[in-house]
């Protein structure tokens, strides 16, 4: 076996940023899933539905620049190899 190879399985054997994104994942369930389902159905008199529908929206947004943040970042670091070069 090369070096090359060596390294390849020693950094499969120890995953980096695991922790960040089962955060990540957390954050995007409570703001997309968890949160929204507790205001529905919701009386229409008590709530204001403008504000309401642009708060989710915006948690929902959130949520989405959270994961492609994350994703970005991850393959960055994935593709990004210091010590081939």
């Amino acid at each position: 076996m090369t070096s090359l190879q060596m390294k390849i399985l020693n950094d499969y054997g120890k995953p980096k940023w695991v922790w960040t994104g089962l955060f990540v994942l957390i954050y995007a369930c409570i703001v997309g899933i968890i949160y929204p389902s507790t205001l529905l159905p919701y009386p229409k008199d008590i709530y204001d539905d403008v504000l309401t529908k642009w708060f989710l929206l915006g948690l929902f947004f959130s949520q989405l620049v959270a994961l492609f943040v994350y994703l970005g970042f991850a393959m960055y670091k994935l593709t990004n190899d210091k010590d081939e070069s």
